[in-house]
């Protein structure tokens, strides 16, 4: 009634597999880029206003609702169909 051999290597490869998604939840793996308001010292280093930072979602949404920094907004990319909308205005 023991764990074989075979059965040993599929109930820790299961093992592994379940550890390394525990633990990728619970980083903080989500990175968001936001424009400085305000001049910040963060690490030891000082940010001016106006500088771009990745910083985690987390910490994004608290520096924005407290007014030190916003997000930044993606440019539209150019594709042919706008391009043309351009040559024709």
């Amino acid at each position: 009634m023991g764990i074989n051999k075979k059965n040993y290597g599929v109930l820790r490869a299961t093992k592994l597999v379940a550890l390394f998604f525990y633990l990728y939840s619970k980083q903080n793996l989500i990175i968001m880029k936001v424009i400085l308001k305000t001049e910040l010292l963060k690490d030891g280093v000082t940010y001016d206003k106006g500088c771009v930072m990745d910083v985690s979602k987390e910490n994004a949404e608290v520096w924005i609702a407290k007014g030190w920094a916003s997000k930044e907004e993606k440019g539209k990319k150019e594709t042919k169909e706008l391009k043309q909308d351009k040559e024709t205005k």
